[in-house]
C-alpha cells in the first residue's frame, strides 16, 4: 500500500482554508482545560450552592439561639481581648511585609522597606477581602511595583511567590497544630487521632519540598521572563517560619475574640482555623465569606458559646478584613498622590518654616489628589459591603428606644417607607458595585446618590446612626475618585457577570436567613403583608426583603438572558474606511496586509491627530488588533497608550496579532508581553532569479506550464470587476473541494466589493478558460506586493499555483517592486530550548510533530523554494491575558467562530 504524500504546492494553496488549524492545536488544550467544568455559569452556580449549604450549617448551629443572645454576647466582648486581637492583626500584616521583601530578593530586586510595607498591606488587604490571593493581590502590586521599576512579568512572579509562600506557611501551621493536638481534635470530630496525625504529616510535605528546593534546587530558574534566584537554606527556613507566624497571628485574632477561646487549646484551634480558611478559599466565594464562618461554628466543641462565637466572627471580619481594606485603599491613593504632593511640600518651604504652613500646603495638595488613583475594585468592594449592611439592617428589628422616639415625633409612616426604600437601595448598591469594578463613570455617580440615600434612609427608618456612619465613610472615600472612573459604558445587565449575579444572590440569601433567624419565633402568615401596626418589625422586614428578592430575581434573569454587547459582530463604517485609506496613502513603511482594513469586518481607532490608526475586532472582552499600527512612527507610542485607555474604558484587553519585529521595542516599553508566533516569507525581488540550482524546481514548473500552453495575465484593480464572473465559480468549486467556508479577519474573502479594490493575477489554459487566480495587495509607496485570496479550479494542471507565483514575482520585479510577501508560516522559527517561554516551546513542538495535522514544515519548504528572508511575527498582549486563549480568539475570528474553526481543521 502506497503512503500518501503531501504536495507542498497544494499545502500552500490550502493556507487560507486551514490557517486556523495551527492555532486550534494550541487552543485545544486550553479549551479542554476550561471546558464545561469551568464555564462561568457553572462555577458561579457552584459557589452560590456552596454558600447556601454554609448558610444551612450556620442555621443548624444558631437555631437554638435568638437575636437577644447575640446582643448579650456583643455587650460581653472583653476590651482586653479586643486589644489583643488588634495587636495580632498588626503582627500578621507585619509578617506579610517580610514575605514581599523575601520574594523580591529571590528576583534579585531591592526596594526600601517603606515601599514594600505599603505594597504588601494594600495587596493582602485586598486579597483577604476578595479571595483569589494570587490574582487580587497582584492587582495592587502591579499598580505599585510597576512605578518602582519592576516589569509586569516580575510583578506577576512576585505575586506567585508570595501567594505560594503564604499557602505553604498555612499548610505547615495546620500540620504543626494537628501533630500537637490531634487527640483533642479527634474528641470533637468524626475521625480518629491517627487520621489527624496522618493529615498533619501530609501537610508538612509542601514546606519540606520548599526547603529541599532551597538546598538542592538549581541556582537560577525562570517563570516566564522573570529570573528566580534560589535562596539559602537558612533564609528559606526563616521565610517559612515567618509565614507560619503570620497564620498564627491571624488565628490569634479570632482566638482572642472567641469566648473561652471557643473551647480549644491554641494548637488545636490553629489547625481548625487554617482548615476553615482553606475551605473558604476553595469555595470560590469572595474572601471565603460564609464558608469560613460555617466551618468555625461547625467544627467547634459542643461547649462553645455559639452566640459569642458568632459575634466574634463578625468582629473578626471587621478588624481583620474591613479596616485593613480601608487602610489599603488610603495607601494606594496616597502613594499615587505623592508625586503631586512634592510640589506642595516645596511651596510650603518657600512660604516659611511654620509647622502650620508646611502641613497645610502638603495636606491641601495630597488630600485633593489622594483618592484619584484609588483602586476602583477596592471601592467596589466597600460599596458592596455597604449594600450588604443595609440589607442586614432591614432584616433585623429596630432598637425599641429609637422607635419610641420616632413614634413620639409621629414619623412612623416615614420610618416604614424608609425601611422599604433602604432594602431597594441596598440591592442597588450591590448592583452598582459591578459598575464600579469596571470603572464605569455612571456607576460612580450612581454610587454617590445611593450612598447618600442610604444614609438618609438609615436615619429615617430607625435612627441607625452606626450604619449611617459606615455609609458616610464609604461615601467620603468614593467622592474624590471621579477621575478613576473613565469608562463611558452605560449601566445595564452587560456589567453583571455570572459570578457577580451569584454574589448578589448570596448577599440577598444571607439577609433572608438573618431575617428568619431574627424572627424565628414569629409565625409568618399572609396577614403580615398588610400589618402596619407599630410593633410589627417582622412585617416590615418581610415586605422589604420580598422586594429585594423580586428585584434580584428580575435583574439576574435579565442579565443572564442579555447577550454580551462586545461579542456582537459589527461591520466597518464606510467613513472610517475612507479615513483609513487616506492615512494609508501617507503612511510610513506600511505592510501590504494593511489592506485587510477594507475587508469590512473591522473597527478602527484613530490617533488624536487623525494620521494613524489600528484596526480590530472585538471578541468577548478582548480587542484583537491586526498587524502594526498604521501611519506615523512618531505617533506610535501615543497611539498604543490611546488604544489601551480606550479598551480599558470598554472593559476589554487589547491584543495585537502579527506584529513586526521592528515594533517589538515599542510594545515592550508599553508593558506588553511579547511572544513569537511564526515567520513571514519575504522575497527580495531585486535579487530574485530563476537562474541557478536553487531555482530548478521553479523553472521546471514554469516550463511545464509553457508546454501545456498555460498563460499568465495581470489586470489592474479597475479591470477586476470584469473578471469576477469567471472567478466566482472557481472560488465556489475550491471551497467545496476543501470542505470549508470563507475566512475573514486575517485573510481576504470572496466579496465582490472587496476584490474590486485590488489588482488580480490569473492563469488561463489553452482554451482560454480561467483556471486560477490570486488577488494582490500592494503598498502605496510601490515597495511591497503580497498575495491575498488565491484559488484554482479542481481541473487545473498540477503545479499551476507554483507557476502563478513565479510569474507574479517576475512581473513585480519588472514593475520595480522590492519585496514579495508570501505570507506567514505558522510556528516557524520558534525555539524549544530550555528557558524559552512555555508558549514558544509548545509552538516549536507542534511545528515539529504536527505535520499530519497541518503540514507546517512542508509549507515552509515550499516557500523556501523562493529563497526568502524569514521575518518573525509576534503576539503582543497585556501581562494578565492568557496567551493561548488570545490565539484561540484569533483563530475563531478568522474561521467565523469556534465551531467553524474546529470543523475547518478537522
Amino acid at each position: 500500500m502506497t503512503e500518501a504524500k503531501h504536495d507542498p504546492t497544494e499545502q500552500f494553496e490550502e493556507e487560507e482554508a486551514r490557517t486556523a488549524a495551527w492555532r486550534t492545536m494550541l487552543g485545544a488544550a486550553w479549551g479542554r482545560a476550561r471546558g464545561s467544568l469551568t464555564h462561568p455559569l457553572l462555577t458561579a452556580a457552584i459557589s452560590l450552592g456552596v454558600f447556601i449549604v454554609a448558610l444551612v450549617f450556620i442555621n443548624e448551629e444558631m437555631t437554638r439561639h435568638s437575636l437577644q443572645d447575640l446582643k448579650v454576647a456583643f455587650e460581653a466582648v472583653n476590651p482586653w481581648s479586643l486589644l489583643g486581637a488588634v495587636a495580632c492583626v498588626g503582627l500578621a500584616y507585619a509578617a506579610l511585609t517580610f514575605n514581599d521583601r523575601f520574594a523580591l530578593t529571590m528576583l534579585g530586586k531591592s526596594l526600601p522597606r517603606a515601599r514594600t510595607a505599603r505594597a504588601s498591606i494594600a495587596a493582602y488587604a485586598l486579597a483577604n477581602s476578595l479571595g483569589y490571593s494570587w490574582v487580587t493581590a497582584g492587582t495592587a502590586r502591579l499598580r505599585l511595583y510597576r512605578k518602582w521599576g519592576l516589569q509586569p512579568a516580575e510583578i506577576g512572579t512576585l505575586s506567585f511567590l508570595t501567594g505560594s509562600a503564604v499557602q505553604v506557611g498555612g499548610l505547615t501551621a495546620a500540620a504543626l497544630g494537628l501533630l500537637y493536638a490531634a487527640p483533642e481534635i479527634a474528641l470533637h470530630g468524626p475521625f480518629h487521632a491517627l487520621v489527624w496525625y496522618s493529615l498533619g504529616l501530609f501537610l508538612l510535605v509542601p514546606g519540606a519540598l520548599w526547603l529541599i528546593y532551597a538546598r538542592f534546587g538549581p541556582a537560577q530558574s525562570r517563570i516566564g521572563e522573570a529570573v528566580i534566584h534560589r535562596p539559602e537554606v537558612g533564609k528559606a527556613f526563616t521565610q517559612l517560619a515567618i509565614t507560619v507566624l503570620e497564620w498564627m497571628c491571624a488565628a490569634g485574632v479570632l482566638y482572642f475574640l472567641l469566648p473561652d477561646h471557643g473551647g480549644w487549646s491554641y494548637p488545636a484551634f490553629l489547625a481548625v482555623y487554617v482548615l476553615a480558611g482553606l475551605l473558604g478559599a476553595l469555595s470560590g466565594t469572595p474572601g471565603g465569606f460564609g464558608i469560613f464562618e460555617a466551618a468555625i461554628l461547625t467544627l467547634a466543641p459542643v461547649t462553645q458559646n455559639t452566640p459569642g462565637a458568632a459575634v466574634a466572627l463578625v468582629v473578626y471580619r471587621l478588624i481583620y478584613t474591613f479596616i485593613p481594606l480601608v487602610i489599603g485603599t488610603i495607601i494606594l491613593g496616597l502613594d499615587h498622590a505623592a508625586p503631586a504632593a512634592r510640589p506642595a511640600a516645596k511651596a510650603a518651604r518657600t512660604m516659611g518654616h511654620s509647622l502650620g504652613a508646611r502641613i497645610g500646603a502638603r495636606l491641601g495638595m495630597t488630600l485633593g489628589e489622594a483618592t484619584l488613583e484609588l483602586s476602583p475594585r477596592i471601592l467596589s468592594t466597600l460599596v458592596f459591603m455597604a449594600g450588604l449592611v443595609l440589607l442586614s439592617s432591614v432584616a433585623t428589628p429596630a432598637l425599641s428606644a429609637r422607635m419610641q422616639a420616632i413614634d413620639a415625633w409621629d414619623l412612623r409612616a416615614v420610618s416604614d417607607l424608609s425601611h422599604f426604600a433602604a432594602s431597594i437601595v441596598g440591592v442597588l448598591l450591590l448592583l452598582i458595585a459591578a459598575g464600579l469594578w469596571r470603572k464605569v463613570a455612571a456607576a460612580w455617580g450612581g454610587a454617590l446618590v445611593l450612598l447618600s440615600g442610604g444614609i438618609i434612609f438609615s436615619l429615617a427608618k430607625g435612627l441607625d446612626w452606626e450604619e449611617a456612619t459606615l455609609l458616610a465613610i464609604v461615601l467620603a472615600l468614593t467622592l474624590p475618585c471621579r477621575a478613576a472612573f473613565t469608562r463611558k459604558s452605560a449601566l445595564g445587565p452587560k456589567l453583571l457577570s455570572p459570578a457577580w449575579i451569584a454574589a448578589l444572590a448570596g448577599a440577598v440569601a444571607a439577609a433572608g436567613w438573618l431575617s428568619l433567624f431574627a424572627y424565628q419565633n414569629v409565625e409568618f402568615r399572609a396577614e403580615l403583608w398588610w400589618d402596619f401596626v407599630r410593633d410589627n418589625d417582622a412585617a416590615r422586614s418581610l415586605r422589604a426583603l420580598t422586594a429585594a428578592c423580586v428585584m434580584t430575581l428580575f435583574v439576574a434573569v435579565w442579565a443572564l438572558f442579555t447577550p454580551w454587547h462586545a461579542s456582537r459582530k459589527r461591520a466597518s463604517d464606510p467613513a472610517d474606511m475612507a479615513r483609513a485609506q487616506a492615512i494609508l496613502e501617507q503612511a510610513e513603511n506600511p505592510r501590504a496586509d494593511v489592506n485587510l482594513a477594507f475587508l469590512g469586518d473591522k473597527l478602527f481607532l484613530f490617533s488624536e491627530s487623525g494620521k494613524s490608526f489600528v484596526m480590530y475586532r472585538a471578541r468577548g472582552n478582548r480587542w484583537i488588533i491586526y498587524g502594526d499600527p498604521v501611519g506615523l512612527a512618531s505617533e506610535r507610542q501615543a497611539l498604543l497608550r490611546q488604544v489601551r485607555e480606550a479598551a480599558d474604558q470598554a472593559g476589554a484587553r487589547p491584543i495585537y496579532y502579527a506584529v513586526s519585529r521592528e515594533l517589538v521595542p515599542d510594545f515592550a516599553e508599553s508593558g506588553y508581553v511579547v511572544r513569537k508566533i511564526g515567520e513571514t516569507a519575504i522575497v527580495d525581488l531585486e535579487t530574485f532569479t530563476l537562474i541557478g540550482k536553487d531555482a530548478q524546481n521553479l523553472r521546471t514548473s514554469r516550463n511545464k506550464m509553457a508546454r501545456e500552453d498555460v498563460r499568465f495575465f495581470y489586470s489592474p484593480a479597475s479591470e477586476t470587476a470584469g473578471l469576477l464572473d469567471e472567478m466566482e465559480p472557481i472560488s465556489r468549486a475550491w471551497l467545496r473541494a476543501h470542505h470549508g467556508g470563507e475566512k475573514t479577519f486575517s485573510l481576504g474573502t470572496f466579496d465582490r466589493t472587496y476584490l474590486s479594490r485590488f489588482p488580480t493575477a490569473y492563469v488561463r489554459d489553452k482554451t482560454g478558460a480561467m483556471i486560477a487566480f490570486a488577488s494582490l495587495w500592494t503598498t502605496p509607496d510601490g515597495e511591497e506586493i503580497a498575495i491575498d485570496l488565491m484559488r484554482h479550479s479542481p481541473s487545473a494542471p498540477h503545479g499551476v499555483m507554483d507557476y502563478l507565483f513565479v510569474e507574479i514575482a517576475l512581473w513585480a520585479k519588472e514593475q520595480h517592486y522590492r519585496r514579495f510577501d508570501l505570507a506567514m508560516a505558522p510556528l516557524s522559527g520558534l525555539s524549544d530550548l530550555k528557558g524559552a517561554p512555555f508558549l514558544v516551546r509548545l509552538g516549536a513542538i507542534v511545528f515539529e510533530e504536527g505535520e499530519e495535522v497541518y503540514g507546517f514544515r512542508g509549507l515552509r519548504r515550499f516557500k523556501d523554494k523562493f529563497n526568502p528572508t524569514w521575518k518573525p511575527l509576534y503576539l503582543c498582549a497585556p501581562p494578565d491575558v492568557m496567551l493561548p486563549a488570545a490565539l484561540l480568539d484569533v483563530a475563531a475570528l478568522t474561521s467565523g467562530g469556534l465551531r467553524a474553526m474546529v470543523k475547518g481543521s478537522g
